[in-house]
């Protein structure tokens, strides 16, 4: 049921016990669970820091930074939505990445990657926005190819490295990890900026990406350095068009399209919810930096340890249905004549924390699906939709809310989940 996945070598092999416990669930017995993160956890939960720290600092950081230099926020605008690009096509250029990964490694695509993304960002540290406004433009597009680039090759590194039944666990720390990189390089770099100059931020997060590429040619692990995924001579690499006759895949496809539309349309209106809500800016910056990025952070450690030992579909089920029904909790709440900040916020937070256990065990269940020879491909179409989700699920949301108010948009943006959810037993039982 491994997508277009030929037999990997012996060292690489997994039981077909193995790869049926990752959806449904596994014996504990077959794995030690450990309370403190190993290697390989670490060694993800840093990449996805060093993924996370740029996306932070250019998506949040760098337009409030902008506000305040009288930048027309339609430029603002254009420049994120520039800089979304690469990340949203980054499924067309993969198949390179996959296709020279039995050669030379995703670990270096990564190296070369990020010593890539820090020089893009250097003229960005004197270009005036408004007066260079498309060199800059064009140095954070550049930079974000390469990141997106980069998370190509994290993404299959980490099929390639990490145990179908431990791929939960091990998405957890990613996530963790990239919230972590949001918060520090978005809010902090911000903070560090208002007191120095957007050039010293910039040269903190430079920094930052140059030594972790050091660290890594240096330091990785040599299993990091040496893995590849590679076919046998008795089994050549498929085409990529046979993968996608796969039904499992365009399951995973439809599932990624539409099921993260519930929480997505939260997040999508969350700012203009609060400000009616008669929430500050400054209250919702640092609900969103504080409980926000740390109930999601926790729920993503917490749901990729339980998916690892009831089954990557099982828990993403169960934090589905759970998601929806903390958006009808949520939209209900908003229709009483209750008045309570605290029960609001509480709603909020433990939406997120849902979250991160979805995030957790529906990432480790597009690995799943993924794992072959083209997976950093398929994974990243896959991830690439989810993008879409959100697009779609914001203006969706955003349309409703305006025609029929915050509490019937949370309830009609569960719709979509629900077809996800739907769609799970069918993924189950095609594995």
């Amino acid at each position: 049921a491994q997508v277009g996945e030929a037999a990997p070598p012996a060292a690489s092999r997994i039981t077909a016990a193995a790869r049926t416990n990752n959806f449904v669930g596994h014996d504990p017995r077959t794995a030690k669970r450990m309370y403190f993160p190993g290697r390989r956890e670490r060694l993800f939960a840093f990449l996805y820091f060093c993924e996370g720290a740029p996306i932070g600092f250019i998506w949040w950081a760098l337009p409030a930074y902008w506000a305040h230099t009288e930048l027309p926020v339609d430029h603002a605008t254009a420049i994120t939505a520039y800089v979304v690009l690469p990340w949203s096509l980054k499924w067309l250029w993969a198949p390179v990445v996959d296709a020279t990964a039995p050669r030379i490694g995703y670990l270096r695509w990564i190296i070369a990657m990020q010593l890539a993304m820090g020089l893009a960002l250097v003229p960005v540290a004197w270009l005036d926005p408004a007066q260079q406004f498309y060199l800059l433009a064009a140095a954070l597009v550049v930079h974000a190819f390469a990141a997106a680039t980069q998370d190509v090759g994290i993404d299959g590194l980490c099929m390639t490295m990490v145990e179908e039944h431990e791929l939960g666990e091990v998405n957890g720390w990613m996530q963790a990890g990239m919230l972590l990189g949001r918060a520090l390089f978005g809010g902090g770099a911000l903070l560090l900026a208002s007191y120095t100059s957007l050039a010293v931020s910039i040269g903190v997060l430079v920094a930052m990406l140059w030594s972790s590429a050091v660290l890594l040619a240096t330091f990785a692990p040599a299993s990091a350095r040496a893995a590849v995924r590679s076919t046998s001579d008795a089994q050549p690499r498929p085409r990529l068009i046979s993968v996608l006759r796969s039904p499992l895949l365009w399951l995973a496809i439809a599932f990624a399209l539409v099921s993260g539309a519930s929480f997505e349309s939260v997040g999508a209106l969350l700012g203009p919810f609060l400000k009616s809500a008669g929430y500050s800016l400054e209250q919702t910056a640092w609900f969103q930096l504080g409980p926000i990025a740390a109930a999601m952070a926790c729920g993503a450690l917490f749901g990729g340890r339980i998916a690892d030992r009831f089954g990557h579909v099982r828990v993403a089920a169960a934090s589905l249905l759970a998601l929806v029904l903390v958006n009808l909790a949520l939209a209900g709440f908003e229709t009483t004549s209750i008045n309570s900040s605290e029960l609001r916020l509480t709603f909020i937070a433990v939406m997120y924390a849902v979250v991160g256990v979805f995030t957790a065990s529906s990432y480790a269940l597009f690995m799943d699906v993924a794992r072959g020879p083209w997976q950093a491909t398929v994974f990243s179409g896959l991830m690439g939709l989810t993008n879409a989700c959100e697009s779609a699920s914001a203006r969706t949301a955003g349309m409703l809310a305006a025609t029929l108010g915050y509490p019937a948009a949370f309830t009609m943006m569960t719709l979509p989940s629900l077809v996800g959810l739907a769609i799970l037993p069918l993924i189950r039982r095609r594995n």
